[in-house]
């Protein structure tokens, strides 16, 4: 198993409710967090940005998950998450 520090998580939903609470834990356990907020893309900002500020790695997106396109490229730019500290956008 690799390590967590390795490791990037996608967490839809995240920029608010329990969704956020996830992203946050997972950063503040060591992984790098793929932030999506279909609906609030500036809650998604603010928790990639509180996830950075605190050191961690993170990036916002703004895709729909039901939409099998935005899913894929979701999933896709969330995997090319740099572990070393690069920002990313869709």
């Amino acid at each position: 198993m690799r390590p967590v520090k390795d490791r990037v998580a996608l967490v839809t939903g995240s920029s608010r409710g329990l969704g956020r609470v996830i992203a946050l834990r997972l950063a503040r356990d060591g992984l790098a967090v793929a932030v999506n907020g279909i609906h609030a893309q500036a809650g998604a900002l603010q928790v990639a940005d509180a996830i950075k500020d605190s050191g961690g790695v993170a990036g916002a997106f703004e895709a729909d998950v039901t939409d099998e396109r935005q899913a894929a490229d979701l999933v896709a730019a969330g995997a090319g998450l740099p572990i070393c500290q690069h920002e990313w956008r869709r």
